[in-house]
């Protein structure tokens, strides 16, 4: 399995797309998102909130569960647990242990899951959100979840990388995730050292 994790904006999407088109054994898959236009969303303790939080687990809970199974190999996912971490409410860690779980089986797993996220500084973010998208995410917030973002790369035990999208454009993106996914080895099937937590960064390209 492959994650596809950053902050709005960072072109996840554009790289699932890429990396559907560059490998014939790759299949795209997106957990569903809060939509910031749904004022139903604006309320953190509502039951419409609650039960929205409550699918998400479910649906990567099941993912991982699969994924154990082996039949998961090749599926590239648009945001997974990372994004369920980075964008919590203050306060809300205590309740969100069950990730780090994730985190943990899918790192000890015998099948292979690499991490690649999209990472771009809060002031480049906001540059590129339209007014509406302004109007709903204010810079101050933006910080923080940027900052919990890198703390979840930090921590996590899955083989990752962390790719700064200002100083690529998309061809360079998509052409270093794909080195990272051939010099890993998951693009033919195995996975070097898997659950070591390994960081690859590509200002050196060390593997």
């Amino acid at each position: 399995m492959i994650i596809i994790d950053g902050l709005d904006k960072t072109g996840k999407s554009t790289l699932q797309e890429g990396l559907i088109k560059q490998y014939e054994w790759a299949f795209p898959f997106r957990l569903p998102r809060a939509n910031i236009d749904d004022n139903r969303f604006d309320d953190f303790d509502s039951d419409y909130w609650k039960k929205f939080a409550l699918m998400q687990r479910v649906a990567m809970s099941t993912i991982v569960r699969l994924h154990e199974t082996g039949r998961l190999h090749g599926m590239v996912v648009d945001r997974f647990h990372g994004t369920e971490w980075s964008y919590l409410e203050e306060g809300e860690e205590k309740n969100l242990d069950y990730i780090w779980e994730l985190d943990e089986k899918l790192a000890v797993s015998k099948y292979p899951v690499v991490l690649i996220f999209l990472d771009a500084s809060v002031g480049w973010i906001m540059d590129h959100l339209d007014e509406n998208e302004k109007s709903q995410m204010h810079e101050e917030r933006l910080e923080i979840y940027h900052r919990r973002f890198l703390d979840f790369f930090d921590s996590a035990r899955i083989t990752k990388i962390r790719l700064a999208i200002e100083s690529h454009n998309v061809q360079s993106v998509l052409r270093t995730a794909r080195m990272f996914l051939d010099r890993t080895g998951y693009a033919f099937g195995y996975l070097q050292q898997s659950g070591k937590g390994l960081s690859y960064f590509p200002g050196s390209m060390k593997f």
